[in-house]
């Protein structure tokens, strides 16, 4: 007699709280708003300007990412956001860290 295998559904991953930050903690875009979360980084990406991008990602050693891994405490996101190079693969990066977690 063979042996039946027993199929399982897998539990759903149990999905983050997203971390909301306030005052030194938050980011402050160069000529921008106050930043506290992950989706407020990837809401303004959208309407971002080229010179705030460029500003933050190349003239400072890519601040999103440190704040991101620092302050988020998102590794995973952080790693993603130094290999982006455009505003698009940056939101690509934040749309699937942002799968993550309860938004």
């Amino acid at each position: 007699m063979s042996k039946i295998k027993k199929i399982t559904a897998k539990k759903p991953r149990q999905k983050s709280k997203l971390l909301i930050v306030e005052g030194a903690r938050a980011f402050w875009v160069h000529q921008g708003p106050i930043l506290r979360s992950l989706w407020d980084l990837a809401k303004f990406l959208e309407i971002m300007t080229e010179e705030q991008f460029v500003y933050h990602t190349k003239q400072h050693g890519n601040d999103f990412s440190r704040w991101v891994s620092e302050i988020l405490q998102d590794k995973v996101c952080a790693n993603a956001l130094i290999r982006a190079k455009t505003r698009p693969a940056a939101l690509i990066a934040l749309g699937r860290a942002l799968t993550r977690y309860d938004v």
